[in-house]
């Protein structure tokens, strides 16, 4: 009866080891993918900072003309009040 009770915990041993090496490979794997995605989310961040920063330059640029752009329209509408 020993002998055959040995037998099972040995095997039940054998049996947890191997899933305990499917874990720790598992684990490796999600841990690789893990930093591929963080390396994938980092290049999309900077691109959407990149965007953003030209947004903003644009946007800066618009309101600049159209402040100019409304200068212009007021000197030039001065202009005409004062000709009558």
């Amino acid at each position: 009866m020993t002998d055959t009770l040995l037998k099972t915990v040995e095997a039940k041993i054998t049996a947890l080891l191997s899933e305990l090496e499917r874990a720790r490979q598992e684990l490796a794997i999600l841990r690789q993918e893990n930093a591929a995605l963080k390396s994938e989310h980092e290049g999309q961040d900077r691109k959407l900072h990149g965007l953003i920063s030209l947004l903003d330059n644009f946007s800066g640029e618009h309101d600049r003309q159209l402040l100019i752009s409304n200068e212009l329209s007021l000197v030039h509408n001065e202009e005409e009040v004062t000709d009558f």
